[in-house]
């Protein structure tokens, strides 16, 4: 019913898992930032250090570019990598984990909330 889609070296599944380990890196790497701006912010206050503010200001600002723009992208990169490779298998990942997608979009939400009011 559904067109196959096969590579001769590289499949569709492994497609989908270098999208998918990209789109992964993304938040592993803010938030592993995320603390160590946490801790750079403590020795700006403690040591009273004013030239960490503006290395943590580029930061966030990196942050927020790498992570929500490059990982969105990514993400809708594994949209289109799935649906191409299993159509219907997609449809069955959507039904069956419908509420941990949507928590997930919810702690998605409170994160990019986060960022941008830290950076600003």
């Amino acid at each position: 019913m559904y067109p196959i889609w096969e590579g001769r070296f590289i499949h569709s599944a492994m497609y989908v898992a270098i999208v998918s380990a990209f789109h992964v890196l993304a938040p592993h790497l803010t938030v592993a930032a995320a603390w160590f701006n946490l801790y750079l912010k403590r020795r700006a206050v403690y040591e009273q250090r004013p030239e960490l503010y503006v290395y943590l200001k580029h930061s966030a600002l990196g942050l927020l570019v790498f992570a929500y723009v490059f990982g969105a992208m990514a993400g809708m990169g594994i949209w289109q990598t799935t649906t191409a490779a299993n159509p219907r298998g997609i449809s069955a990942l959507i039904h069956n984990f419908v509420f941990y997608w949507g928590a997930e979009w919810s702690m998605f939400l409170i994160d990019v909330v986060g960022i941008i009011a830290y950076y600003y």
